[in-house]
């Protein structure tokens, strides 16, 4: 797409859509991606990739903590807060294989 558009001569306005952690610090739009490891000021650190992210949510948060990783290990810890614990294990011999249930 993007060659082609460029070929015809179409031009696009690049916005920023999400905040990132540990990239942005402050909160500019409604979306938080975190297909990074998120590091917190006092060594502990979440990533999603983890075979424990699902409940080893880094809590409580300290306080020089930016706003986005803030943010997002927040809603992290209320999700788990209300919907519990899982429990779930990986059948599989690694996380990117999907599962049959």
């Amino acid at each position: 797409y993007v060659f082609a558009a460029s070929e015809l001569g179409i031009r696009h306005e690049i916005w920023d859509l999400q905040n990132v952690p540990p990239v942005h610090k402050t909160l500019t739009t409604n979306i938080i991606h975190y297909h990074v490891e998120v590091p917190i000021p006092d060594g502990r650190q979440w990533w999603k990739h983890s075979d424990d992210a699902g409940y080893n949510i880094p809590w409580p948060i300290p306080d020089k903590t930016d706003e986005v990783t803030r943010t997002l290990i927040r809603k992290l810890h209320e999700a788990r807060t209300k919907l519990g614990d899982t429990g779930h294990e990986w059948k599989t011999p690694n996380k990117y294989v999907a599962e049959v249930r």
